[in-house]
């Protein structure tokens, strides 16, 4: 099985959740983690994608935006999706939340959401994460990879994780 953890980070805290869900994933499959500006315009080679940033004005940051502008159209239908952000904790109609976005941009792709958005949370815009979160985020992952249905897996080679930042 091969993974895609994409995420945008600005202070660095979905950087953290990023690494650690690649981390995690690294038992189940082969691993790319690339900040969301340096994403390839047609990653069709993954069975499951991970996207995440930070929550900006109640959705997607603007980096995140743009990135999936990039996108080839398409090649998301019938790929396995689940959405992550770092935000503040609270009521998500406060808050807003990208994760939230970024699996309603996803689901009209056509991809397949494998779990609800999840949030972790940040004591500050600017972090640290609440304690706990890089934990919380490696059992998500965890619970993620076990939710993709047999048939929806491509590629079944398990390797390294290769980090592109």
């Amino acid at each position: 099985m091969k993974a895609l953890v994409l995420y945008d980070s600005k202070f660095g805290n979905t950087a953290v959740v990023a690494r650690a869900i690649a981390e995690c994933a690294e038992a189940q499959a082969s691993v790319d983690i690339v900040a969301a500006q340096d994403i390839p315009a047609s990653p069709a080679a993954y069975d499951v994608v991970f996207v995440g940033g930070p929550t900006h004005k109640h959705g997607m940051s603007s980096a995140m935006r743009e990135a999936l502008k990039r996108l080839t159209p398409g090649w998301m239908v019938g790929r396995s999706l689940a959405a992550f952000d770092t935000r503040y904790k609270g009521r998500r109609i406060l808050t807003g939340s990208a994760a939230a976005s970024i699996a309603r941009a996803f689901r009209r792709a056509g991809a397949e959401i494998l779990a609800g958005p999840e949030s972790f949370y940040v004591d500050a815009a600017e972090g640290p994460l609440v304690a706990g979160e890089t934990e919380r985020a490696a059992q998500w992952a965890d619970s993620v990879l076990k939710a993709i249905p047999p048939g929806n897996v491509v590629n079944s080679q398990i390797g390294e994780t290769e980090v592109q930042t």
